[in-house]
């Protein structure tokens, strides 16, 4: 009787870079718009024959990016996060949506939480191999997530990472639509983002939060539409989960500091 052998395996990771898979998910788009479709038919869109290894990989890694939305049962559809990165308002809608999507597998937000994204390709892979990546999985997830870094400009000294869920970018999963009082202190840039004097002011918003009060102005060239709206609800819940997880870091960092301090004071003198 021969025994049963485990073949290691690399934790989930997309397969793909970014970039390949923002030009997959435009050729789908090309073909079927926002309808929802079967899988099957999503893959034949794609260019396969059939559902197989390959064809469900890039399935798989088209929903990693959340470049496609899972419905209920079978069904697919290319999601708004997808739809920025291929018709972006402006440069710089077209690089917070290349961050957010390649923050979105869970490997990549981790290493970029931990400061990864300027350590070297054969370091990283190293490092991933004592993660529990096999060496082959290793060097594929340490070349697409340094292809990623590149294409999202993540090695950009100053820049806040976006910290938020795989299926951060589904509808279902976006804050409710309620008056934008309630969205509370979550509207956060860390970064002011200069204007042009030429831009047109399409929206101003004044927004009570608590006893603060913030300033929401929106310009470009083209009318607002319900799904521009959405996409504010996604990046308020994105900027929600930074701000709490900055603010969770300085009070762990404040709690270690009292409890050394107390350590401090009660160690004798020698």
């Amino acid at each position: 009787m021969k025994d049963d052998i485990k073949k290691d395996r690399s934790p989930n990771y997309p397969k793909l870079p970014l970039e390949q898979a923002v030009e997959l998910a435009k050729r789908l788009y090309e073909k079927v718009g926002k309808a929802k479709i079967k899988r099957e038919v999503a893959i034949g869109a794609l260019g396969y024959a059939g559902v197989n290894g390959a064809s469900l990989t890039t399935i798989a890694t088209l929903s990693a990016y959340s470049l496609l939305e899972l419905e209920r049962g079978e069904g697919v559809a290319v999601s708004p996060l997808a739809i920025r990165l291929m018709h972006p308002m402006n440069d710089f809608q077209r690089l917070e949506a290349r961050r957010q999507a390649a923050s979105n597998p869970k490997v990549f937000s981790e290493l970029l939480s931990g400061g990864f994204q300027t350590m070297a390709e054969d370091v990283l892979a190293k490092h991933l191999i004592q993660s529990g990546f096999t060496p082959d999985g290793a060097v594929k997830a340490a070349s697409v997530f340094r292809a990623n870094v590149s294409f999202a400009k993540l090695d950009e000294p100053g820049i806040g990472i976006p910290v938020i869920d795989e299926q951060m970018s589904r509808r279902n999963d976006v804050l409710p639509k309620t008056s934008f009082a309630r969205l509370g202190a979550a509207m956060v840039r860390e970064e002011p983002v200069p204007r042009a004097a030429t831009e047109t002011v399409l929206a101003r918003y004044s927004i009570p939060l608590g006893a603060n009060e913030a300033t929401l102005t929106i310009t470009g060239e083209s009318p607002l539409s319900g799904d521009d709206f959405d996409a504010l609800c996604e990046y308020v819940g994105m900027f929600k989960k930074q701000y709490q997880r900055k603010a969770d870091s300085t009070a762990s960092k404040n709690v270690a500091d009292n409890i050394a301090a107390v350590f401090t004071s009660q160690t004798p003198a020698k």
